[in-house]
């Protein structure tokens, strides 16, 4: 299911059966965590990633990114795909340190 709120971000499609969920990776940021999730535009192919912060002392907070080709979304999701474990905020995988590179804590 596609969360209220997430639409693509090239042509503006919205909903099931538009955008469909491809894949989500999570990790630790110091005490926070983000989730980022993969979303395919079913109309024009191009990717919309909501990034969700998850604040350790506060509100957490969801916005999105994009629009990625068809090309880089696909990348990202071969990434993901390669780790047994992408909701473990703390692995340390090669595919979660590739996905987020030095961001990752």
């Amino acid at each position: 299911m596609v969360p209220a709120g997430v639409r693509c971000l090239k042509c503006g499609a919205a909903g099931d059966g538009a955008i469909t969920r491809v894949a989500s990776i999570c990790c630790e940021l110091l005490s926070d965590e983000r989730t980022d999730t993969l979303y395919r535009c079913g109309r024009c192919g191009s990717y919309t990633v909501e990034a969700y912060i998850d604040v350790f002392c506060g509100e957490g907070s969801a916005s999105l990114e994009g629009p990625f080709t068809g090309e880089q979304g696909e990348a990202w999701a071969a990434i993901i795909a390669r780790c047994g474990t992408p909701w473990d905020k703390k692995c340390h995988c090669a595919a979660h340190r590739e996905y987020y590179g030095d961001g990752l804590g």
